[in-house]
């Protein structure tokens, strides 16, 4: 799944908007970009607010109409 973050993206889009540190962003998605039971990995190489990483999983849950169940590995 790729998600992205200003690009306008053509077709069918959902989209999630989260706050940084210092203003608001968008992350945007394909409508059917996953399909259920398909496994996702959500990278965030930069984990500051963890609003980036907080969009992502609702953009995902929104897809499905479900919660989600995350694990990390700390």
């Amino acid at each position: 799944m790729l998600t992205f973050a200003f690009a306008n993206m053509e077709g069918e889009v959902i989209s999630e908007k989260y706050v940084l540190e210092y203003g608001t962003d968008c992350l945007e998605m394909h409508v059917g970009a996953i399909v259920p039971a398909e496994r996702v990995i959500i990278v965030d190489d930069l984990v500051a607010t963890g609003g980036t990483l907080c969009a992502a999983i609702r953009l995902l849950g929104m897809c499905f109409n479900s919660s989600l169940c995350i694990q990390t590995n700390s």
